[in-house]
């Protein structure tokens, strides 16, 4: 008469062996035997010793647990319970369904710090002052997000000034306020669905505004993650990603935001982004480097540690193959010294090029200069990652 089970592996053997099953109705083990008429209450000694009573007594009842006993050993297997785990882990398992099912190669992206280049909108709809007040925050967002392109939506009258930071790819005019601050803000259905519509998809959305009111906004607005502060209306603040925390505005009462600079209020905002490994990191470019395919491979055949090695002779092979391809303009196979390229012989094609010895500026120049890097050498397949190349390894 067990209170839990994980499982409840015994009762499901019991029945596989031909056994008339009764069990507690607790936990797992209403769905493991499939018949209410089996269960009892485990917490009670009467509803036990009746239930034995009538298993061992009631004929018709025995063979229906015998009955079910028998169907329900059936739906359960080792086979299958392994396959539906296969089956409910490979459902996370994106690459897979990139690479089809019976893929002998394994992509991966090992390049941490790719500077995302995320696609932000910020709406700062209120007015001429409180455009100043989220520049700090609108700076930290930039420093963490350098790559990212930012736009914003202001009031048309603070247009002119946003134009002036250096932050924004474009500037959106949405005018809900007013410009002067005692008139009733509003705004036509129509014109918010033109505006929404107007606007691309973002990564991120953030509306500025602390007071709940321009919320609606961020609602109409496509964005992966919506962030703002809290509306105190739950049909709305159910749809934000991130909801921080608010104090309700009553006259003549202070509160804990009245308390907090506004500048930090919105500062909180950016702070409470999911972290990323790119953030506020800015890689400098060690050469100019062209997007693109530009039909060079280059080889790092030496890796200097025999655990590492792929046989030269599988380089060889492999440079000859990709010379042989109308689509490769030129195999550049990198060694670190001229000595160690005499070791190993290439040719066969005038497409195939030994670069020996190369310094750091020219190694980055002719690198730089292709679309697909491999290498078993981690120096050669970071140096290509860093520019930006394809790597196999």
């Amino acid at each position: 008469p067990s209170t839990h089970e994980g499982f409840g592996l015994p009762p499901l053997e019991a029945m596989t062996c031909g056994a008339a099953v009764i069990a507690a109705h607790s936990t797992s083990l209403p769905e493991v035997i499939g018949m209410p008429e089996a269960m009892f209450d485990p917490l009670s000694i009467a509803g036990i010793s009746d239930k034995m009573r009538h298993a061992l007594t009631d004929e018709a009842l025995r063979q229906r647990l015998l009955q079910n006993g028998a169907r329900q050993a059936e739906v359960f297997s080792w086979d299958r319970s392994a396959l539906k785990a296969l089956e409910a882990l490979e459902a996370f398992d994106t690459k897979k369904k990139e690479q089809g099912p019976l893929s002998l190669v394994r992509v991966e992206k090992t390049g941490l710090f790719g500077g995302t280049k995320k696609r932000i909108l910020l709406l700062k709809l209120d007015h001429f002052g409180d455009l100043i007040l989220a520049a700090p925050a609108i700076a930290k967002l930039k420093a963490r997000y350098p790559h990212a392109s930012i736009d914003i939506a202001v009031g048309s009258w603070n247009v002119e000034l946003a134009k002036k930071f250096p932050f924004f790819d474009r500037v959106h005019a949405l005018d809900y306020f007013k410009k002067k601050s005692a008139d009733q803000a509003s705004i036509a259905a129509n014109e918010l669905q033109s505006f929404a519509e107007g606007l691309d998809r973002y990564d991120i959305a953030i509306d500025l505004r602390r007071q709940g009111d321009t919320r609606f906004v961020l609602q109409s607005v496509r964005a992966d993650l919506k962030v703002g502060y809290k509306t105190f209306n739950d049909a709305i603040d159910q749809q934000l990603s991130i909801v921080l925390d608010a104090a309700r505005d009553d006259a003549f009462v202070e509160t804990w935001m009245n308390r907090t600079h506004i500048s930090l209020q919105m500062i909180a905002l950016i702070d409470a982004l999911p972290s990323d490994p790119n953030d506020f990191i800015k890689l400098p470019p060690l050469t100019e480097r062209a997007s693109g395919w530009h039909g060079g491979i280059a080889l790092f055949p030496y890796a200097g540690n025999d655990v590492k090695e792929w046989s030269v002779n599988r380089y060889r092979a492999l440079a000859e193959k990709l010379a042989a391809d109308a689509r490769v303009e030129a195999v550049n196979i990198f060694f670190a010294s001229t000595p160690e390229a005499e070791r190993y012989a290439f040719g066969g094609s005038n497409k195939i090029k030994v670069q020996a010895g190369l310094s750091i500026p020219d190694l980055l120049t002719s690198l730089a200069a292709n679309s697909i890097c491999i290498a078993n050498n981690s120096g050669g397949a970071h140096l290509a990652g860093y520019l930006g190349l394809a790597v196999l390894g």
